[in-house]
């Protein structure tokens, strides 16, 4: 039998007092359901750390990849974990697993570590993926498993090879497959992260700097490979990283490498031998997020997360503010990215740390590089650099670019001393000091300019600021006489600087003060996508909450639904662009 509920409190549709008013029932704004809004979510754990010779390789990052629900206005958390860290060096190196990364409840852990087993009794760590096992020097203790990687986040890391002198450890593992087993003589590999182009493009990735991209495919959470061991008696071959991020392993009296940033690699053990190889650290998560622009229409967050942007990325633009002539990214490389000015190794070697932008040249106080070529420097010209000292000796000049003329011809001579920034220049053997001032830092990125305007000026800027202005000497002298450029030392092997440095711009024209501000500012990376009606947002660090909005603020709204409007007494039907009375249908 039908049921009859009566409804006591009615109001009226436009027409208050009316017998005849088509009548409905009164209610709140509070009382419609919650909206809510379908997220897809990649979500990549930090890359475990590794250690020094005998290691194995470290677990990736767990993935996490699928849709959940968010209700509309509701704050959730959002974290972007780290990757591990090593502390300490040599054969007494501490490593440390990835952090967790997470969305809105869901987490995915970071990769297992890759301990040294001689100094702490384990042969492997757990993690979103294991790291691969490592190894007891001379053998003697039987296969051992890798690390346990979690279900439906990674995989195990790979097992050792117990074969005497030559045993090896194993590769860590990568959600897309367990790290490879050590063999006689060779580290294990990491396993191979797992492709998501469908997810996100690897144009975008590329934009964003996130993931592995090789061709137009897109790698997250590799695992890295395993230490070797240079002195002759252990393991000869390291392990490679698995695609996805994860580290090389290193057998050539060096630093394993590490993972690669906002990859969610595993680390790359070190050879080791004599105490100077280190593990590398563990390369951090990120988290990408994909939703209808139709239906949200604003993010906003909080804490330490950054709002994705749309600005274009600028760090690989040759032309950035202006047309430029040479740019050197220091990406693992000495190559101009404008085309024509690639730099060698005068003396020492070229070794590689995290940089201002990606990656940075590391100048260890015995070398340098040379460029063999004139710059287009007759008029007029800017020099930028960025530079991180590692030591600023009081009392000593350090030098972080020279051309070669400013000996005993033409020439620019870019010296600090102590912590003061101290640019010279020469004109026919004559020196001149430019400028004397500035506060340099050790241990901090900081963005040196100088510029100079053909018949009218010299100008030095530090991080943006100007630090005044020169007008007595220089200034129609043809500074593209030199033929070849040097930086970090003169061509006699003095003044040697110790440090880092990244970004090199040289344009040949004068920057404004606020083309230089520009500079002071590039962009890292865009971090928000439109593709149709589809937005991809990317977050490369940071914690905090993250809050998926809706301009209407009646959740739950479709075309058709009657709504009381309490505030103005009356009742309400919604249309595609929002509520309105009976008297606007």
């Amino acid at each position: 039998m039908a049921t009859t509920k009566v409804i006591n409190d009615l109001i009226d549709l436009n027409q208050s007092g009316s017998t005849n008013a088509l009548k409905g029932c009164a209610g709140t704004t509070a009382q419609q359901p919650t909206q809510s809004f379908d997220i897809d979510y990649l979500i990549v754990g930090g890359g475990g750390a590794a250690n020094t010779a005998t290691s194995g390789g470290g677990g990736a990052g767990g993935l996490l990849t699928s849709t959940t629900s968010v209700a509309s206005g509701s704050s959730v958390v959002l974290t972007v974990g780290e990757g591990g860290a090593i502390a300490n060096s040599g054969y007494s190196q501490d490593s440390y697993s990835g952090n967790d990364s997470g969305f809105a409840g869901l987490r995915a852990v970071g990769g297992g570590a890759a301990p040294r087993k001689n100094d702490y009794g384990e042969w492997a760590l757990p993690g979103g993926s294991g790291s691969g096992a490592s190894i007891n020097t001379g053998g003697g203790n039987g296969t051992q498993d890798g690390g346990l990687g979690i279900s439906g986040q990674g995989n195990n890391g790979g097992a050792n090879a117990d074969v005497g002198n030559l045993s090896a450890g194993g590769g860590g593992g990568g959600a897309g497959a367990v790290g490879t087993a050590g063999s006689s003589g060779t580290g294990g590999g990491g396993g191979i992260g797992s492709e998501l182009s469908s997810f996100i493009t690897y144009t975008d990735a590329a934009s964003a700097g996130v993931g592995e991209v090789s061709g137009t495919n897109v790698y997250f959470a590799g695992g890295g490979g395993a230490g070797g061991y240079s002195g002759g008696t252990y393991t000869q071959t390291a392990g490679t990283g698995g695609l996805g991020g994860g580290g090389n392993g290193n057998n050539t009296s060096g630093d394993g490498e590490d993972g690669a940033a906002n990859t969610g690699g595993g680390a790359g053990g070190g050879d080791g031998t004599s105490a100077v190889g280190n593990g590398g650290s563990g390369g951090s998560g990120v988290v990408i997020l994909k939703y209808d622009n139709t239906v949200v229409n604003s993010v906003t967050v909080d804490g330490t997360l950054v709002a994705p942007s749309t600005a274009t990325l600028t760090t690989s633009n040759c032309n950035y503010p202006v047309t430029g002539t040479l740019l050197y990214q220091f990406e693992n490389n000495l190559n101009d990215t404008c085309g024509s000015y690639n730099a060698t190794v005068g003396s020492g070697s070229a070794t590689y740390i995290a940089g201002k932008y990606g990656n940075a040249i590391n100048f260890n106080g015995s070398s340098y590089l040379t460029l063999s070529s004139t710059l287009p420097w007759s008029s007029s010209f800017t020099i930028s650099l960025w530079i991180n000292p590692t030591t600023l000796p009081g009392g000593t000049f350090h030098l972080p670019f020279m051309q070669s003329g400013y000996s005993g011809a033409t020439g620019v001579s870019f010296y600090l001393f102590g912590s003061a920034i101290r640019p010279y220049m020469s004109v026919s053997g004559t020196a001149y000091e430019l400028f004397n001032t500035g506060s340099l830092s050790t241990g901090v990125w900081q963005n040196i300019v100088l510029v100079r305007t053909y018949n009218t000026s010299w100008e030095l800027y530090l991080n943006g600021t100007s630090l005044g202005i020169y007008t007595s000497a220089g200034l129609t002298a043809d500074f593209s006489t030199s033929t070849s450029q040097y930086f970090g030392a003169n061509p006699g092997g003095l003044y040697y600087y110790n440090g880092g440095m990244d970004q090199v711009r040289i344009f040949p024209s004068a920057l404004s003060a606020s083309e230089i501000t520009e500079l002071n500012n590039e962009v890292v990376a865009t971090t928000k996508f439109t593709n149709g009606t589809t937005d991809t947002i990317v977050f490369k660090e940071g914690s905090g909450n993250i809050t998926f909005n809706k301009a209407d603020a009646e959740p739950g709204a479709e075309i058709g639904m009657l709504r009381c409007n309490t505030t103005l007494g009356q009742m309400e039907h919604y249309t595609a662009t929002g509520y309105k009375d009976f008297t606007n249908l």
